[in-house]
């Protein structure tokens, strides 16, 4: 069992990321990029392992000189962080329950997803590209993608609208 600051380091943020809610990452079937601990998601014990082998050449601490380049800082501390709940490993949506307007039937053209939403009766994938794609109950247009959408970083959607972030 490992003891001193390494270890108080990395329990006090594995404890700060159940605390904050940042232990429910995404989870995902296998490795995805920042999931240097190995089990399924990026989160806090992530975080934790890089802030313990910070400046060192990230040997006692396996993994977690992410970017490879000879030490743990803060451009690996960066990536991490920004892989933090985006693990694209598959990005496939699946979707069940009530199929009335064809909202859990998923188009067989979608590709990988960072992003799902859904409205009344409609839904609407945020694909890894950026672009959007929407399906469903289309009484009020809310599955007409304008032509001009250029590459969008969030989505919703609401009874009788889909919304989105544009970059």
């Amino acid at each position: 069992m490992k003891t001193g600051l390494n270890h108080a380091v990395r329990v006090t943020v594995a404890a700060l990321s159940i605390v904050l809610g940042l232990g429910a990452a995404v989870p995902v079937a296998g490795q995805c990029p920042g999931d240097i601990s190995g089990n399924g998601l990026v989160n806090g014990a992530d975080l934790g392992l890089v802030l313990a082998a910070w400046a060192s050449d990230g040997t006692d601490e396996p993994g977690s000189d992410v970017n490879q380049d000879g030490i743990v800082n803060g451009a690996d501390l960066a990536y991490v962080l920004g892989a933090w709940g985006n693990c694209p490993a598959g990005g496939s949506v699946r979707a069940w329950g009530e199929n009335s307007h064809g909202q859990c039937t998923i188009p067989t053209d979608l590709g990988p997803c960072t992003a799902i939403a859904e409205g009344g009766y409609h839904t609407i994938a945020l694909r890894t590209d950026g672009t959007v794609r929407a399906w469903g109950r289309n009484y009020e247009g809310q599955t007409n993608i304008p032509a001009d959408l250029g590459p969008c970083t969030a989505i919703a959607g609401g009874g009788g609208h889909t919304s989105v972030i544009q970059r």
